[in-house]
């Protein structure tokens, strides 16, 4: 062959009589782009890594290179696709698009002539735009390996042409640094020529014919289905890959395969896969308002199994419930009605409990806590006019709240705007700094207080909370660690002006300490939760005298107290 006796012209710098005979695609071999027989040999070069001149310089649209584009996922990609398309070459049922779609509309015609007529003209005009053909598939391979570029650059090195060396090195190297997108680009391609094969074999086009003969624009959407839309994209310069897939079989697959329907996996598949084949049909179908108006399906998927078996008995329990009312209706069961009155009232405390309890921990469970700091709000109290006029509520350049005294001498107090929830643990940490007048001379109360009574009485005269006031007949006094915080060797202690506050009504939990160190620790004694009702609603309080400034550090809902 005239073009490779050339070679013979182009001898390899390295083995100076050996002409060179191959391209080198290996990543960190730079220095050795161009190869003869001895490099090859020499440098354990890899059949993988290599092409041979020969072969890039005889090749034409219809050539595969086996190693070309340089690939990270499937090595044998190249050797698949080539077996497929020698496969539709000798199978003479793999027609061309515009022949299979010719034949199915001439039978149709016979039966709605009129109507697909039309629907022939539309489909047969955008034949070359809805279906990747083979000659598009080679257009798309050709692009990626740029072997118009490949073909040119190894010609000019037979003609020993300096340049077409660092030309040729550049090429290799872009290809090297695009080969995840380039190996991403010619998989999707080719799942997309082999589902063109697929739908040309026409299964579905004829499913249509005979179970819905009114159903021609269908049949349209089934050819286009984003096709189209895919081709444009792929031949494109931003050739990235594109998702075809039906939303409204995404969503009714997503209804189906709802937790709380416990379909198994198969069933799921089946009735997947089916929806994907109707999916051009389904595609007329809006989802935009698929759903009540305000109403959404519940997600039970991402729950985790203890919580969902929560769900799952809170359901049955109202489910019994339901039926136990039905059954008190009838005249013969109205014996009962006392004990099933019962029944509901305690079902209905347990399905409170238990509501409360999951939703505090699928929020708490992700982080660990539900940090407030940032969103809580701090009221302040209409007890008297000097909480309205002598206190100041803000935020701080940290977007911390802040609650000033303008003037020492003069009780104020304060409360967090949302309720407490009996059941949810929480955490505060406080700072605060008395006048400078006042260093050994100020009070603070904090604890809970009936909602009702948050701007009509004084915290301390409320019997929960805890105080650094020796006097206050109401406080907790329980130690658990050092000293109570109204002790006289620590109440105007420096380290007990940055205080730890813990609570969880429910729990029988309040717990005040100075922070970060828990020296001296103070607790609510146990008896007197019984004055706790649950069911009240509760509200957190903070009340202070001569102290200029307390800064909430921190407010969160925990999952546990350390």
């Amino acid at each position: 062959m005239q073009i490779s006796d050339s070679l013979t012209n182009v001898k390899c710098a390295i083995h100076k009589n050996t002409p060179l005979i191959a391209i080198s695609l290996h990543e960190q071999r730079e220095n050795l782009r161009v190869l003869c027989s001895k490099c090859i040999k020499q440098y354990n070069f890899e059949y993988k890594d290599i092409i041979f001149i020969d072969d890039v310089i005889d090749s034409d649209e219809n050539t595969f290179f086996e190693n070309l584009p340089i690939q990270t996922q499937n090595q044998n990609l190249i050797k698949e696709i080539q077996q497929y398309f020698d496969s539709i070459d000798e199978d003479a049922s793999f027609q061309s698009p515009l022949l299979t779609i010719q034949i199915f509309y001439e039978q149709f015609i016979k039966i709605m002539s009129e109507t697909l007529n039309k629907s022939m003209k539309k489909i047969l005009s955008n034949v070359d735009n809805i279906f990747l053909t083979k000659e598009k598939f080679l257009e798309v391979y050709n692009s990626i390996i740029q072997k118009q570029k490949l073909q040119e650059y190894a010609s000019s090195i037979k003609k020993q042409d300096p340049q077409s060396f660092q030309n040729l090195n550049n090429l290799i190297q872009k290809m090297q640094q695009n080969k995840e997108a380039n190996s991403t680009l010619l998989i999707n391609t080719f799942n997309q020529f082999q589902k063109t094969q697929e739908k040309l074999q026409m299964k579905m086009a004829n499913y249509y014919m005979e179970q819905a003969l009114q159903q021609v624009e269908n049949i349209e959407e089934y050819f286009f289905n984003q096709n189209s839309t895919y081709l444009n994209e792929i031949l494109s310069d931003d050739k990235e890959p594109f998702n075809i897939k039906s939303q409204t079989v995404e969503q009714i697959t997503k209804l189906i395969n709802n937790k709380t329907n416990f379909c198994n996996e198969k069933f799921i598949n089946e009735i997947n896969n089916f929806l994907n084949q109707i999916s051009s049909g389904l595609s007329k179908i809006s989802t935009d308002q698929m759903f009540m108006q305000n109403k959404f399906p519940l997600e039970f998927n991402d729950l985790e199994q203890t919580q969902f078996d929560l769900v799952e008995d809170q359901i049955n329990c109202l489910t019994k419930i339901n039926n136990s009312l039905r059954i008190a209706k009838c005249p013969i069961d109205f014996q009962n009605i006392d004990y099933l009155q019962d029944q509901m009232i305690k079902k209905q405390n347990d399905l409170l409990k238990l509501n409360k309890n999951l939703i505090h921990e699928v929020q708490i469970n992700i982080f660990g806590q539900i940090d407030k700091t940032f969103s809580c709000s701090f009221i302040k109290s209409k007890q008297d006019c000097y909480s309205i006029t002598n206190q100041i509520i803000r935020r701080d350049s940290t977007n911390r709240i802040e609650i000033k005294q303008i003037k020492p001498g003069w009780q104020v107090q304060s409360y967090l705007e949302e309720a407490i929830d009996p059941f949810k643990k929480y955490l505060l940490r406080l700072q605060f700094d008395p006048f400078q007048t006042h260093q050994e001379n100020y009070r603070f109360y904090i604890g809970i207080i009936e909602e009702r009574f948050c701007d009509s009485k004084w915290l301390d005269s409320s019997p929960f909370l805890f105080s650094n006031n020796p006097i206050s007949e109401f406080s907790f006094n329980k130690v658990k660690k050092g000293l109570n915080i109204n002790h006289s060797d620590i109440r105007y202690n420096r380290n007990m002006r940055f205080l730890e506050f813990q609570m969880c009504l429910a729990d029988k939990h309040l717990v005040i300490a100075d922070y970060p160190e828990c020296q001296n620790i103070t607790e609510a004694e146990i008896e007197k939760f019984d004055r706790f009702p649950l069911e009240e609603s509760y509200r957190l309080i903070i009340e202070s005298e001569s102290i200029q400034k307390i800064r909430i550090h921190h407010f969160s809902e925990v999952k546990q107290f350390v």
